[in-house]
């Protein structure tokens, strides 16, 4: 006792020093781990944010692929099934903005005889187009006789 009265500013020292160590003990290192699991949950949800961002990103550009093959395949299927009945002078696609989806319309544009133009009508319900064509115009038909000549004709479908 007569040390601690002795050198009572040590002695305060001493317990405000202990006190210190028993507060970061209890109080601050349980905060730092919790702050430090807090840090860690956040660069997960962040990462898997990225991950959902890029997913919907990826899956975007896949279907614009799959949609962009869709007609070309159509492209090349029209081609091939009617070049032997028509000569066709142009194939032009085109995208348009129809509500909150996007339309693909195929521009086909024919040239031959008034009669190969209306056998057409096979070679569409086998390409299940029938029911996808939005305007037909006829061009130049001038008949001699009842002879028929060639006639020009536009063809547009829409493509989902």
């Amino acid at each position: 006792m007569k040390l601690i009265k002795q050198n009572k500013p040590l002695f305060l020292l001493l317990i405000t020093l202990l006190a210190y160590v028993m507060i970061v003990i209890l109080f601050i290192n349980p905060l730092i781990t919790k702050n430090s699991e807090l840090e860690e949950r956040r660069s997960q949800i962040l990462i898997s944010q990225q991950e959902k961002e890029y997913i919907k990103t990826f899956n975007q550009q896949k279907n614009l692929d799959l949609e962009n093959k869709k007609s070309e395949d159509i492209i090349l299927s029209i081609e091939k099934s009617m070049e032997d009945i028509v000569e066709i002078n142009s194939i032009i696609k085109r995208s348009e903005q129809v509500e909150n989806s996007e339309t693909v319309l195929l521009e086909l544009s024919i040239s031959s005889t008034l009669e190969n133009i209306f056998k057409l009508d096979t070679k569409l319900k086998d390409l299940n187009l029938e029911n996808s064509i939005d305007a037909i115009k006829i061009e130049n038909y001038k008949g001699k006789n009842g002879k028929s000549e060639k006639v020009n004709c536009t063809m547009v479908f829409k493509v989902d």
